[in-house]
């Protein structure tokens, strides 16, 4: 019979690792992001930032009342358009890689739809840590039930 120290740990670790693998699979893929920002006037627009695979289709609706968009695609080109009252900016991404979209405008700017990104590679790392601390504590448990350490 294992003692209530080791149960207790057993079912902590394993917590912690259920956790981190649940984190782990909704780290996988292509994450959905809906836009709905709005900026004052004069204030700095954040770009929108996001890496994708090939072939990922992005669309945002920007309303002002004038604004410059400048596109940076993973192929390295740049694009740069400027826009009167609503407009539609949609893309599709070439190769795989990083594509910005940056935005200036000096009156107010609405920007809504949806962009898709995959998540940062250090979120796999932390979650693949997550998993290896719940194992060592589960690991930690099951050696205290089998007999006590000098100590405890």
């Amino acid at each position: 019979m294992a003692s209530r120290r080791a149960l207790i740990g057993t079912a902590v670790g394993a917590a912690i690792l259920a956790i981190g693998a649940a984190s782990l699979v909704s780290n996988l893929g292509l994450r959905e992001f809906a836009i709905d920002d709005e900026y004052a006037a004069g204030s700095a627009i954040p770009p929108y930032t996001l890496s994708a695979p090939e072939g990922t289709p992005q669309s945002l609706a920007v309303t002002a009342e004038s604004f410059e968009a400048r596109l940076t695609t993973p192929e390295g080109g740049t694009e740069a358009t400027s826009h009167e009252g609503a407009a539609a900016i949609e893309w599709e991404h070439g190769p795989s890689g990083q594509s910005a979209l940056e935005l200036e405008s000096s009156s107010a700017v609405s920007v809504r739809g949806t962009l898709y990104s995959q998540a940062d590679p250090i979120f796999l790392a932390y979650d693949g840590f997550v998993m290896i601390s719940g194992l060592v504590i589960m690991g930690f448990s099951a050696g205290f039930g089998r007999r006590r350490p000098r100590g405890f």
